[in-house]
């Protein structure tokens, strides 16, 4: 305890005001609503950081040791003493909202809306009012009606009340606010999948209130406004090239001479790979760009076999893509969104149950998964949600696309275990930013995210030949070269005639074979097969290191149980005093410690906290927000020009991590944190089970 000098205390004491300072009536108006930050264990308390700090620190709080109650002027028994109750915190109407809250079900929440059809409009107005004083109470009620709300179509269907239906509209943030124009731009954003399963019921819900032409009509607005296409499997374009076989073998052998030569150039110019990715990151106006490819990252880490994910984000819409698409890439996508649009505990749940999927999945993945670390993999998630919850807060619900169609097939000719030439189909990996190309260059105005860096052929076409396609948007590449199936856009005469530009001495039937669909078979199948030197063997996303930001707490209640401040009391204890007594020449004394202890207080007083300060150490709680903390070391043995990058699939040992600070399993210790009104404990993590 820190003692106080005789000065020092008297400066702690209340000074003596006269009649006229009273505070004015205005103290007894009804307080601003303050939303309270989520009391429930935050995600943060799961991740088993080492603390950044030790010893004492900022964060040190005091917490009072004792309380001093100041007695109150002793009144003869026949006084008439007026009853005066402090006005409640919370205004009258919110009354029935703090019983009814937080809603049980979907149902308790169409029961209150019924029963408070005027106070549920207040609120709904309040929203569109940042502004007006029951904004905040406002937000506190729409955070709890979203938890219940469905978003199932087939549910949404059978909502009749005009209020109820309101309501729902604004919890799943859509704009229409018909029962037709509501449905229909929810069954918009649902994946395919959904659309299929779902509409036989909605149709037959909305025939029987006369409104399933309507709704089709609306459905009809919705995608012929849409930017980006319904799905569509994805083409190659024709390697047949007939009687082009003398060009399609000059095109390859100058081919073997250029693309080594183009990527030296690179090599000279940007040094290494994180220096070139380093540039990048000092843009700021690719920041959205940069979160759009974590989110591929993040698209690509679900499910490793996908070797590469891309998404193409236009307006409302998110389109998603991958070398080697899955039936889950709708459900995965769909799922980063519902995790961004929850708060609190549920918010964390959402979180780990992705977690469990990926580490899941990665176990029986036949595809190995990428080196890096647990730490990394959940920054990288954080991040992706916090990105779509601002996409959904700028543009409104969005769109998923899922681009999951089977992947085109080669005819090649094989030779089968007894060496007889058969003729085989083979599927054709086009990579997943190809695909989004193909998307983009009849639906312009769209960003594009990639999940790895660039191969050099890829690179070739997104910065050499179809600048434009992304509004020359820059890219990095690792330099490696693959055979390399060719998007079906790929087959265009002027772009062909860009890559040829540089053959200082072509052949003399270069010319004519851009105008032969066969001839340009022959020139896509050279750059087909060609191959350059070696690359980067790091493939893997480039770190913005950017901090992650926290998950949304849920709005609380105001908690009144700890009722006012010492200030805040000391203040109406004063006003009290004026308003009790106003004829009396009455003046608040001080008294000892002693006296103070032993005086008895008369009920409903408020009380008076002046109390010696005692600093209390408050355990640190590391911030998951503190970057993506993806750094490797450079990979070893390479013989590309270019050297690898070190920003993407951290070890343990390069991250500075241990094993431990890694693993989910690990049960987590307790921790205490301890605050000026009161003490909570974060409970033990659960094990993690896959």
């Amino acid at each position: 305890m820190i003692d106080l000098t005789h000065e020092q205390e008297a400066e702690t004491r209340s000074p003596i005001r006269p009649e006229s300072t009273i505070p004015p009536l205005s103290i007894f108006q009804p307080q601003p609503i303050i939303l309270a930050p989520d009391t429930q264990t935050s995600f943060l308390d799961f991740l088993d950081f080492p603390s950044s700090q030790g010893g004492d620190s900022d964060s040190d709080i005091v917490i009072p040791e004792t309380q001093f109650e100041s007695p109150r002027p002793e009144v003869e028994a026949d006084d008439a003493i007026p009853v005066i109750e402090p006005p409640p915190r919370i205004p009258a109407k919110y009354k029935a909202l703090q019983d009814r809250t937080p809603f049980g079900s979907f149902d308790d929440l169409a029961q209150f809306t019924a029963d408070h059809a005027e106070l549920t409009a207040g609120l709904l107005d309040a929203l569109d009012h940042p502004f007006a004083a029951d904004h905040q109470m406002a937000r506190y009620w729409l955070a709890h009606v979203r938890k219940v709300t469905p978003d199932d179509l087939t549910k949404v269907s059978k909502i009749t009340d005009e209020t109820l239906l309101t309501v729902t509209g604004k919890a799943l943030n859509l704009s229409e606010t018909s029962r037709t124009g509501m449905l229909a731009e929810l069954y918009w954003t649902k994946p395919r999948a959904v659309r299929t399963r779902d509409l036989a019921e909605v149709q037959s819900d909305l025939r029987k209130a006369g409104l399933a032409s309507d709704f089709d009509q609306r459905r009809a607005a919705f995608q012929a406004r849409q930017r980006l296409p319904d799905p569509e499997p994805a083409t190659i374009a024709s390697m047949k090239y007939g009687r082009w076989g003398t060009l399609k073998d000059k095109a390859a052998a100058w081919l073997k001479t250029a693309v080594p030569a183009r990527q030296s150039e690179l090599g000279t110019e940007h040094e290494t790979t994180e220096k070139w990715l380093g540039d990048l990151r000092a843009k700021p106006e690719l920041s959205d760009d940069r979160s759009l490819d974590r989110l591929a990252d993040v698209m690509t880490l679900l499910n490793a076999n996908r070797v590469c994910a891309a998404v193409l984000h236009n307006g409302r819409e998110i389109g998603v893509f991958a070398n080697k698409p899955d039936n889950q890439l709708a459900v995965d996508l769909a799922e980063l969104l519902t995790a961004s649009r929850a708060t609190g505990k549920e918010a964390e749940n959402l979180v780990w149950g992705i977690l469990a999927k990926m580490t899941w999945r990665a176990s029986r993945s036949s595809r190995s998964a990428p080196e890096s670390s647990k730490r990394r993999d959940q920054v990288r998630i954080l991040k992706a949600i916090s990105y779509l919850r601002k996409l959904e807060q700028e543009h409104g619900r969005l769109r998923v696309v899922a681009y999951d169609d089977p992947l085109p097939t080669l005819a090649v000719t094989e030779k089968d275990s007894f060496g007889h030439p058969q003729l085989v189909h083979r599927e054709q990996q086009v990579h997943a930013e190809m695909q989004a190309t193909s998307i983009a260059l009849r639906y312009p105005g769209a960003k594009l995210g990639i999940g790895r860096l660039c191969c050099f052929k890829c690179w070739l076409v997104l910065h050499d030949l179809w600048p434009e396609a992304f509004d020359n948007r820059p890219v990095a590449s690792h330099l490696n070269t693959y055979p390399w199936p060719p998007p079906g856009f790929f087959a265009d005469a002027q772009a062909l005639a860009q890559l040829f530009a540089g053959w200082e001495d072509p052949p003399e039937d270069l010319r004519a074979a851009l105008q032969d669909p066969q001839g340009r078979a022959a020139l896509v199948n050279a750059f087909f097969a060609v191959q350059g030197i070696k690359g980067a063997l790091d493939t893997g996303f480039p770190s913005t290191q950017v901090p992650a930001s926290q998950l949304p707490s849920t709005p609380a209640w105001p908690e009144q149980e700890d009722g006012p401040t010492a200030e805040e009391a000391e203040r109406e204890a004063e006003l009290y005093d004026g308003l009790l007594y106003p004829d009396k020449d009455v003046t608040r004394t001080e008294t000892s410690p002693t006296d103070q202890r032993s005086a008895p207080r008369r009920p409903s007083e408020p009380t008076i906290t002046k109390a010696p300060l005692t600093k209390v150490k408050r355990t640190q709680q590391p911030d998951l927000a503190s970057g993506d903390s993806d750094r490797t070391s450079p990979s070893r043995g390479r013989t590309a020009s270019l050297p690898s990058h070190s920003t993407t699939r951290t070890s343990p040992t390069d991250s500075g991590t241990t094993d431990s600070d890694m693993d989910l399993d690990r049960p987590r210790q307790q921790s205490t944190t301890t605050t000026s009104k009161k003490r909570t404990k974060s409970p033990v993590r659960k094990k993690l089970r896959v």
